[in-house]
């Protein structure tokens, strides 16, 4: 059985983590992935947690919400008596193009007595992330990647800050003992090289256009932009602090983004409710309006309490 786990069933960049783990000649030329590998992981625990859910089982919820952000859609099923999530493919499309009937399967390959295709409310429910069944996992990608590019131009402008001459090497030996000594400036170490001069040529270069502040308000600005998507307010970007057009476009990003997948998931439960009688809510964790509370007027909580 193949363990059901983050980056080797879901994401669609799983071709570049595993190419870049193996050292192939892919993964070299895709260093950056391993900065893209940390930002999705912090953005996967954000955007699977921005909801609240009552009455469900957490492990039910998990399975739910992971499908809802690699997929956009997600089986419920009762199977053995019990509630479980499993990967669907939508059927049978009504005259709006909405789906009525889905097929399904589990992760570890259990047989289910009852066969392998569901009507929906009839005999299982299907969840969906948004109205048109966009998985969150895309906008997740766009600014992981966007942000990983940050954290390598900003690691480059340090290492060159360090490395003030391009070394020319005439032959390989010399061009070993330049890497040699290039890495170990690149590592902050002492390094000097046992040659002799006159063999070796040294070139100075004019460094970088761009400054490494210039590089982390990028980054910073992509930050705020993802958060602000999501409702997650920073503790340093309170209303107080920013203008009135800008509190208004973030207010408008916010409901165009997250009501609607409160709206689906809130229709969930109610569908859950209606096929199978358990009494379960949703509600969100984040600032939905943009007033900067939660829902029943509670302070938006840090980013750290969000995850």
């Amino acid at each position: 059985m193949v363990e059901d786990t983050l980056f080797n069933l879901y994401s669609k960049s799983n071709i570049y983590w595993m190419s870049y783990m193996r050292g192939d000649k892919v993964g070299r030329k895709l260093y950056l992935w391993q900065f893209f590998r940390d930002y999705f992981s912090q953005f996967y625990q954000i955007t699977t947690n921005l909801f609240n859910y009552k009455g469900l089982d957490k492990q039910l919820v998990r399975e739910i919400e992971r499908r809802l952000f690699y997929f956009g859609i997600s089986g419920v099923v009762l199977h053995d008596g019990k509630l479980v999530a499993a990967n669907a493919c939508p059927l049978d499309p009504d005259i709006y193009g909405r789906p009525t009937a889905f097929t399904f399967t589990f992760i570890n390959g259990a047989p289910d007595s009852n066969g392998y295709r569901r009507r929906i409310n009839e005999d299982g429910v299907l969840a969906l992330n948004s109205y048109e069944m966009v998985p969150t996992c895309l906008l997740v990608e766009h600014f992981a990647l966007l942000i990983a590019h940050c954290d390598t131009s900003v690691q480059s402008y340090l290492v060159n800050t360090r490395i003030e001459d391009v070394i020319k090497a005439g032959t390989e030996k010399e061009a070993e003992q330049a890497r040699a000594y290039l890495n170990k400036i690149y590592n902050g170490e002492q390094a000097a090289i046992l040659d002799k001069l006159e063999e070796i040529e040294v070139i100075r270069h004019s460094g970088t256009n761009s400054t490494g502040r210039e590089y982390l308000e990028i980054k910073d600005a992509y930050l705020r932009d993802f958060y602000n998507i999501f409702g997650v307010n920073k503790i340093d970007e309170k209303k107080e602090r920013m203008v009135v057009p800008e509190v208004n476009a973030n207010s408008s990003m916010l409901r165009l983004n997250l009501e609607e997948m409160l709206d689906m998931r809130k229709k969930l439960c109610d569908d859950i409710y209606d096929l199978w009688g358990i009494n379960c809510s949703v509600e969100p964790r984040v600032d939905i309006d943009g007033d900067s509370k939660m829902e029943g007027g509670k302070e938006d909580v840090a980013l750290s309490d969000t995850v």
